[in-house]
């Protein structure tokens, strides 16, 4: 009151009221407006996760009842509480600054708080090399499948399943999770080929259809893969909960296969085996194999070709070099002929 009949006797403006809003109800609002969005499945578990059960359990935690009460150093001893790697740890924050950002625009706050917390550097020496497995490595792998066990004995049905996901994931690029919800229709034979498959990847942003090519021995040994429902490869049901289910299941059985499989790199040093690795194996055999970046970017799902150079830049340099290996012995073959043409 004191500092209105301060502001009046000085002819100035009333601040504008920011609503008084609870974080429990900020954050509930934010939710429903990402669902009303159509942001996906996987990335909303993500979002309820960091907001709805880490961010407002810390908030409760010391008796923050009100955004308004949440200052920068509050998001920044929250922030040293997540047990996240580097990259996670980036990509948290810049949905915190979102969720900071959201709220400023509705008139909850009046600034961003969450920009004031310092960036989060990896170093070049600090980021995860991708592994690529080369084709002796690969078929070692396969032929582990065999020896697996995972809490006790494994059917064969349950090896076959696997398998056959190995070798999708090594010939298309598929995370394991769009592996475990591909529908069986998504695997046909080339209309000009019939010794070859293709399978129905996604649609470009301008509508076109991306298509992965698979050998008709691979595509025949993929669709052949033992599953309850017909319709899908690898899950019952493309619920989300049968999905996940799906997921942590083979994630499992490449944790025991990783055991079993026991690959090691030229150095004689183990390689651990995720299902990730078989992402990296094909995109690195398609660089290597010459394709365009834009290609390998678009059969991945990459938003930017940027991402595909970030992740497999030492495969594109090598290539690079190659390409201008074999431009220079043009130019010398080419001067060779020239001069063994003027000596005619």
């Amino acid at each position: 009151m004191e500092a209105s009949f301060e502001r009046a006797a000085k002819s100035q403006p009333e601040p504008v009221k920011v609503e008084s809003i609870s974080v429990e109800d900020a954050i509930t609002r934010f939710i429903a407006s990402k669902e009303t969005e159509g942001v996906g499945s996987r990335h909303m578990l993500t979002i309820r996760k960091t907001f709805a059960k880490d961010l407002l359990s810390y908030c409760h935690g010391h008796g923050l009842m009100f955004l308004r009460e949440i200052k920068l150093t509050d998001l920044e001893a929250w922030r040293d509480t997540w047990k996240l790697g580097k990259t996670t740890s980036q990509k948290q924050q810049s949905r915190v600054v979102g969720f900071f950002q959201y709220a400023l625009q509705r008139g909850w706050l009046d600034r961003n708080i969450a920009l004031g917390m310092g960036k989060i550097r990896i170093k070049a020496d600090e980021r995860k090399p991708t592994i690529a497995l080369d084709d002796k490595q690969f078929e070692q792998l396969l032929a582990a499948v065999s020896k697996i066990k995972i809490n006790g004995p494994i059917t064969d049905d349950m090896r076959k399943r696997l398998r056959t996901l190995i070798l999708l994931q090594r010939w298309t690029g598929f995370s394991i999770r769009d592996a475990c919800k591909l529908e069986r229709k998504r695997i046909q034979p080339d209309p000009g080929n019939d010794k070859w498959y293709r399978v129905f990847i996604r649609r470009s942003k301008t509508g076109v259809p991306v298509f992965a090519a698979l050998a008709g021995d691979i595509a025949k040994e993929i669709l052949s893969a033992p599953n309850d429902n017909p319709r899908y490869l690898f899950c019952k049901a493309a619920t989300e909960a049968g999905i996940r289910k799906a997921v942590q299941n083979f994630t499992k059985a490449y944790v025991a296969l990783d055991q079993v499989a026991d690959i090691k790199n030229e150095h004689g040093e183990h390689i651990w085996i995720h299902s990730h690795m078989l992402r990296d194996t094909y995109a690195v055999w398609l660089l290597e194999m010459g394709s365009p970046t834009e290609d390998v970017a678009a059969l991945l799902g990459h938003s930017s070709i940027s991402i595909t150079e970030r992740h497999y830049l030492p495969w594109i340099e090598s290539r690079a070099r190659r390409m201008f290996e074999r431009v220079k012995a043009a130019y010398q073959n080419w001067g060779h002929e020239k001069a063994e043409a003027a000596k005619a």
